[in-house]
């Protein structure tokens, strides 16, 4: 059997590996810094403030994955939440002082992770975010499940 039907098993090994040398990278700019952070971070300088849903949707990501990345980075004092005045239900968050002073190292870090990028793009000779954009949007047009029912129904001819 070809380790390339194995697909799933190595983009999640891969993506635990990058995200185990993202917390050691992290690390370098502040000990309690977390690599989904980096984004959330951006998120905010550019947006100035955000509801949880916002979040989500930038992040694309779940609703109740967003909350746990801005309750655990308001704990830590990253960002600071305000309720919303017309809605109780909705808070939104801003960035601290602490996070913001971190955006410069972040502008730094971003760079450099282009440049590893570069690096590896030119190594494989395949522009690796285009090729996993247009993989996702293959997939968001027919799931992966849905594909390979449908040969399987094929194969057994339903």
């Amino acid at each position: 059997m070809s380790e390339r039907n194995y697909l799933a098993r190595h983009l999640r090994n891969l993506h635990l590996n990058m995200m185990a040398d993202g917390h050691d990278i992290c690390a370098e700019l502040d000990p309690e810094l977390k690599p989904t952070w980096v984004s959330t971070i951006m998120f905010l300088k550019d947006s100035h403030r955000l509801s949880v849903m916002q979040m989500a949707v930038k992040l694309d990501v779940s609703h109740v994955h967003a909350q746990k990345i801005l309750k655990a980075m308001h704990e830590r004092k990253f960002v600071m939440s305000t309720p919303d005045p017309d809605d109780k239900r909705r808070t939104f968050y801003s960035l601290t002082s602490r996070a913001e002073a971190l955006i410069p190292k972040i502008h730094e870090l971003n760079d450099v992770i282009s440049e590893a990028l570069d690096d590896i793009e030119r190594e494989i000779g395949v522009d690796l975010f285009s090729t996993l954009t247009a993989f996702k949007k293959s997939l968001d047009t027919k799931s992966w499940g849905a594909r390979v029912i449908q040969k399987i129904n094929n194969i057994e001819g339903k």
